[in-house]
């Protein structure tokens, strides 16, 4: 299992923001940090139906959830992100390919903030909009 190094663009970077300093966390301290017996990924799979998207070794049970005196990393830590990431994807050829964010309309978004400076936005819901019973649709009372 490795891990991506700090390359020294980075470092010269993050010191310059006190990055690195913050509440004692050098390198060596993050480097040397659990992080259990695998990361959890998601992969994206080419196959002949499209694009396939798992999480290996999710669910990973095998640690008891209960007492954990040493304080590490359990056995399906990140499954849930892991997995939440891939079920968010309206494509998931998008997790293998990408695509390119295209055009901005400057227009639309030039008005936008011409409508909010001249405070002719619309104000949010008070809560008082929807009532506060609803019905599901069956006989009238």
């Amino acid at each position: 299992m490795t891990y991506p190094q700090i390359t020294p663009r980075m470092r010269t970077i993050a010191t310059a923001f006190g990055i690195l300093v913050l509440a004692g966390c050098s390198e060596s301290f993050i480097n040397d940090l659990d992080r259990g017996s695998q990361r959890k990924l998601l992969n994206a799979t080419m196959t002949v139906d499209g694009v396939v998207l798992t999480v290996p070794g999710c669910p990973d049970w095998t640690k008891p959830t209960r007492v954990n005196y040493s304080n590490s990393v359990h056995s399906n830590f990140g499954c849930a992100d892991a997995a939440n990431l891939g079920a968010m994807l309206a494509n998931p050829a998008d997790a293998w390919f990408g695509r390119k964010p295209g055009t901005a309309d400057g227009a639309v978004g030039a008005a936008a903030i011409g409508r909010y400076r001249a405070g002719e936005t619309k104000p949010l819901l008070d809560g008082a909009s929807a009532p506060a019973e609803t019905t599901g649709g069956g006989e009238e009372k």
